[in-house]
């Protein structure tokens, strides 16, 4: 026991010697990051610019690695202060860090060194048991102002690779915010191959072999990138910014079969497990109705514990361990969910999503990376049953906008499938409101509104009424009618229960309002519906664009507004109907006048589509024409005799 005490001792100096050896911080000097620092004046946009972010990733021989990161900024303003809150995440179970050199900069090049008793360890997780692993060092950085710069070094060491004997990694160059200097270096055996694939940038790798051959280092280097401005509708980062990923595994079958290994064993239901899966289903006749019910239970009782892969590893826990315990992340109540229905006889596979990639996803280099999301599928009657149960107001069969139109993987028995999960139809994301106005003679008005949603719509109205407070929805609903006419009085109102999600999902509300159309001597003006409600405002108001236009998913959202015209006036002008279309959205608003009712229909339909800059004008005027067309007002003429005139379509 001695002799092994010993030697784990020597190995803890080697590592140490190794660690000061190769990631000792680099000490640059004060001076001159401070003369050669970017200022406000050239970036009159940005928060802050980064000045320095590189990462150093060392992978050994026998599977263990190193790394270390730094980061330095120049604060311009309060815009950028944010970054100074430091937040660094890894596992204790199978990484350790230490923070190298932490220190802020002042403008007159006084150093303000960070303490290591102002450097805190946060377990963000210490009420769940399954997730007490999770850590993160947290220290906010001195004397922050601006024309400051923060600077920071951190390593990270691990025994072995996730998967192990394997690396992978993704590097941006950028992200929003300018960036001086940006690189990436890797050390790795001469004999350990690996793929690199860089997007949006030609940056190729400077390559170094070490004297010995034993070694060989890569260095990837890009400098000046300039700020990224946010625009409505434009493609993710992912399409944009310079970044490269690298990977050493091999192909997509050697990730499905680990996996495989993982989640495997842990599936295996338990008789508690399937005791609880027959009383579920035990009046159940069909395999839907058995699947429907045990994913609104696992839903519904198991409480969902957000945490990215790359934080909580991959693996996850048993499905013992998340029954009893009642809660658990993605890929724990997909593996839950799996375990209960094999419990009822329903066959249903684990799925990793790429959340945040939005393409070929078989086409990229293989890796676990580039997933972060876990769901489910079950195969019924021929047919895909995709399952999240972290969207808790989800209905059985939906899945959320997140998981849809993705190229995901579909392991089965150790074998992986790239399924592409569907998009939604415009009639499945959709948001449909139907009204009914009392017009009086004096201008104020008696209203009804029914909404209803299907979708993305239905889902975020079932997640904010689902945890909203009564006083807050009161509010909500107040806040409402108080845009449609400053002094409206709330009457009435009513929210289906969002729990019930294999009902449509019904929103209604009923109000009075004085004043909401013009009155003069003679006529009623009025702008025939209670207010914009498909396009209040248009995202396109920029001249000028700097990214193409990236409409991703289709969507349709209609009205109907009856008005009940009031006795004594008639019909002076109504508006022309409106029908606009292009290849990416099309637009009708129509008007009906049946006796004293005055109807108006109008529907907005948008296509998955991707228009490129140079037909950004076109964009531009299709809104502005939509947002024009429902300003324009009906006339009512005070008629002398009592009679309300009567007939079809424009004037």
């Amino acid at each position: 026991m001695k002799s092994l005490q010993r030697t784990l001792a020597a190995a803890l100096i080697i590592l140490a010697l190794m660690t000061n050896a190769i990631f000792a911080a680099k000490d640059y000097d004060v001076k001159e990051l401070l003369q050669n620092a970017p200022r406000s004046s050239d970036y009159p946009n940005a928060g802050f610019v980064n000045l320095i972010d590189e990462a150093e990733y060392v992978v050994k021989s026998d599977g263990s690695w190193m790394s270390i990161t730094r980061v330095t900024a120049k604060i311009f303003n309060e815009r950028g202060r944010d970054i100074a809150n430091v937040h660094l995440a890894y596992n204790s179970a199978f990484e350790k860090i230490k923070i190298l050199r932490a220190r802020t900069i002042k403008a007159d090049g006084t150093v303000l060194e960070v303490k290591p008793d102002d450097i805190r360890e946060i377990s963000p997780y210490s009420g769940y048991a399954m997730y007490s692993s999770v850590k993160a060092k947290v220290m906010i950085m001195p004397a922050v102002e601006d024309d400051c710069i923060i600077d920071y070094e951190w390593v990270v060491s691990g025994k072995q690779s996730i998967m192990p004997l394997h690396f992978w990694t993704v590097w941006y160059y950028q992200s929003r915010e300018p960036t001086v200097l940006s690189r990436f270096t890797l050390e790795v055996p001469a004999d350990r191959g690996f793929g690199n694939t860089a997007y949006n940038v030609k940056i190729a790798p400077v390559v170094t072999p070490s004297k010995d051959g034993k070694k060989v280092t890569y260095v990837w280097e890009g400098r000046n990138f300039g700020e990224i401005d946010t625009e409505p509708y434009m493609p993710p980062l992912s399409e944009i910014c310079p970044w490269f990923e690298l990977s050493s595994v091999s192909d997509w079958k050697e990730v499905a079969a680990w996996y495989w290994r993982l989640i495997q064993p842990q599936m295996k239901p338990t008789l508690e497990i399937e005791q609880a899966a027959a009383e579920l289903t035990k009046e159940k006749q069909t395999d839907i109705e058995k699947a429907r019910t045990i994913y609104y239970w696992v839903a519904d009782k198991i409480r969902y514990v957000g945490l990215e892969f790359g934080a909580s590893a991959y693996e996850p826990h048993s499905a013992k361990e998340i029954f009893n315990n009642r809660y658990g992340d993605c890929k724990d109540q997909a593996t839950l969910l799996i375990a209960m229905l094999k419990a009822a006889g329903v066959k249903a596979y684990p799925v990793l999503v790429p959340i945040g990639f939005k393409g070929p996803t078989s086409k990229r280099l293989p890796s676990p990376g580039i997933f972060d999301h876990a769901i489910a599928v079950a195969e019924i009657d021929g047919k895909h049953i995709w399952m999240d149960t972290t969207a808790e107001v989800c209905p059985f069969g939906d899945l959320p906008e997140a998981d849809r139109g993705r190229e995901v993987l579909v392991i089965k028995d150790g074998k992986g499938e790239f399924v592409q999960t569907p998009e939604y139809t415009a009639e499945e994301n959709s948001t449909s409101q139907m009204a009914t106005i009392k017009l009086n003679a004096d201008g104020g008005i008696t209203a009804s509104v029914l909404w209803t949603a299907t979708g993305g719509g239905d889902l975020a109205a079932r997640t904010t009424y689902k945890y909203a407070k009564p006083n807050k929805i009161r509010e909500g609903f107040e806040a409402t009618v108080a845009s449609i006419s400053p002094d409206a009085r709330l009457n009435d109102y009513s929210v289906d229960d969002p729990a019930k999600r294999d009902e449509p999902l019904k929103i209604s509300y009923d109000f009075e309002a004085s004043g909401w159309a013009n009155r003069t001597s003679k006529f009623l003006i009025f702008r025939p519906s209670l207010y914009q409600s498909i396009l209040s405002q248009t995202p396109f108001s920029k001249a000028q664009r700097q990214f193409e236009v990236l409409f991703s998913g289709m969507s349709s959202n209609s009205s109907e507004t009856k008005i009940v015209l009031p006795n004594g006036f008639k019909v002076e002008e109504i508006p022309q109907n409106v029908a606009l279309k292009t290849d990416f959205a099309a637009y009708d608003r129509t008007y009906t006048l049946d006796g004293i009712i005055l109807k108006v229909v109008e529907k907005l339909v948008r296509q998955d589509a991707r228009i490129p800059i140079s037909r950004y004008p076109e964009v531009k005027k299709f809104y502005e024409d939509v947002i024009q067309s429902q300003k324009q007002q009906a006339v009512l003429r005070l008629d002398s005799e009592g009679a309300t005139g009567a007939g079809e379509g424009g004037p």
